[in-house]
């Protein structure tokens, strides 16, 4: 697909801001081939693709803004002349060292529902899973995460074992959601399971469907 084929098709599919961020992108790719005549060039792309789709829909563009309006690459001249040749640098990781954390910055038990005696997360509390990567996601604090059971198995029934893997299973959940990003290393996770030996309300019948419902959940705490 050419260039104006390309852009015109960014354009009939999402609108004129899409469009010049189009040009934006495109940016890079004629300040790394060329520099500054490439992107002069680029201004007659611009001209030539939006003149035709202002006569095509004259309600939607009336009048053809100059490209100087929607596409300003002083900035992308000056990251280019900072970087030198090597190009684009790396992006800062961060790097997380073991241990417990020491400075709480948020922490509250959610609900995510599992199979019965299983670690695995039923497809109604994925959405849950989404909120705490976003959460996550929004900071670069550690993580930690804490399995909680009820009481429910028979005496050979290892609960302590049991909230340990749905602890792993909420990490390895909030990491899949990122697809993969370099911010969200194992390393920034802590897991553990308590078993069912920290109920909500200790004085209360454990064996009531109510605390039972309460005791069953996962602790995420964030902080450094």
């Amino acid at each position: 697909m050419g260039t104006k084929t390309a852009l015109l098709s960014v354009y009939n599919k999402t609108g004129i801001a899409e469009f010049a961020q189009a040009l934006i992108s495109r940016g890079w790719n004629i300040l790394a081939s060329g520099g500054t005549a490439r992107v002069l060039r680029y201004d007659a792309v611009y001209t030539n693709i939006g003149q035709m789709i202002s006569k095509l829909a004259p309600n939607v563009i009336p009048k053809l803004r100059p490209l100087s309006e929607v596409f300003d690459p002083s900035y992308l001249l000056h990251a280019k002349a900072m970087l030198g040749e090597g190009g684009l640098g790396v992006a800062e990781v961060p790097h997380y060292t073991e241990g417990a954390i020491s400075d709480v910055v948020a922490s509250r038990p959610y609900t995510i529902n599992f199979d019965p005696g299983s670690d695995r997360i039923q497809a109604g509390s994925m959405e849950t899973i989404r909120e705490l990567y976003q959460q996550v996601a929004k900071s670069d604090l550690k993580v930690s995460i804490v399995g909680h059971t009820d009481n429910t198995g028979g005496p050979n029934f290892n609960n302590q074992a049991l909230s340990e893997r749905r602890a792993a299973a909420v990490k390895t959940a909030i990491i899949a959601a990122s697809h993969g990003s370099k911010f969200l290393p194992e390393t920034r996770f802590s897991t553990e399971g308590r078993g069912a030996s920290e109920p909500v309300n200790p004085e209360a019948n454990q064996n009531s469907a109510t605390e039972r419902a309460l005791n069953r959940r996962v602790v995420i705490t964030l902080g450094r």
